[in-house]
């Protein structure tokens, strides 16, 4: 049987909720639109988790996870490169921790993922405590905790064939768990359909905005105004539901389970 720990994530966690909702004391974490996410990513790539491994690093577990990108929406990283990221918690022994709110990982996932680069000064102006012997102050985290990682998986697409029989389509589509989104893969867009919507994104021919507030490490965040009519991007819209309510009373937590 495993032991769940949580006392030895304190630390790295603060860091990481800074790193998400822009507070330390801040649990909850505040609903990212894709645009959002594509805004602060240094790196936005989809790959391959090829191995995952659990340790203990100053006192914390952590994960290393060696990513074989496939493809990149945004960012330097080339196709066919391998890297790596650290994510909160693990399987160590009869150990396990897992941290609320953050991304979890595991080897052959494939995934599509919003990345950004500590900027480890502008966290420390925000009186965050750094652990300079961390790994994680080298290495991509994963913006706005689960948020940032989509999954990609397989789904069936059945049409009605000649004859009466049923044709049925192997689709890889993109899914996020979220809090009151059912488990379906029903609506959720192709792996390219989605890649192709974040390079419009970051392509500087949409007019932006300015979001003025924290979004990881970053402040006065220049967004891409929303294309109410891209349903690639829509299908995640943490404000489609009820868009005339405004983020502060959109707060949403990490669902239990976040990876299905």
């Amino acid at each position: 049987m495993r032991n769940t720990i949580t006392s030895t994530l304190c630390g790295a966690f603060a860091l990481l909720l800074v790193m998400v909702a822009g507070s330390p004391a801040n649990a909850s974490v505040l609903p990212l639109t894709v645009e959002e996410l594509s805004a602060v990513a240094d790196d936005i790539v989809h790959g391959t988790v090829v191995e995952s491994e659990s340790d203990f690093y100053s006192g914390k577990l952590l994960t290393r996870h060696e990513i074989l990108v496939q493809d990149t929406a945004k960012g330097a990283l080339a196709k066919n490169a391998t890297m790596t990221l650290y994510t909160l918690g693990g399987d160590y022994g009869p150990l396990s921790a897992v941290a609320p709110g953050m991304p979890q990982l595991k080897k052959d996932e494939e995934v599509i993922l919003f990345l950004e680069t500590p900027d480890l000064s502008a966290l420390k102006a925000k009186g965050v405590e750094i652990d300079e012997k961390s790994p994680m102050n080298n290495t991509p985290l994963v913006v706005g905790g689960f948020q940032g990682k989509f999954s990609v998986l397989k789904g069936i697409e059945k049409h009605e064939g000649v004859a009466g029989k049923t044709l049925e389509i192997e689709r890889e589509v993109v899914f996020r768990a979220a809090p009151g989104r059912p488990a379906t893969l029903a609506g959720m867009p192709t792996v390219d359909e989605f890649m192709t919507s974040l390079r419009t994104l970051n392509s500087k021919s949409l007019p932006v905005k300015t979001v003025t507030r924290d979004i990881g490490a970053k402040r006065d965040v220049q967004v891409a105004v929303p294309d109410k009519g891209n349903a690639a991007l829509r299908a995640f819209d943490p404000f489609a539901a009820d868009p005339a309510k405004g983020r502060a009373a959109r707060l949403v937590r990490a669902p239990e389970e976040t990876d299905k």
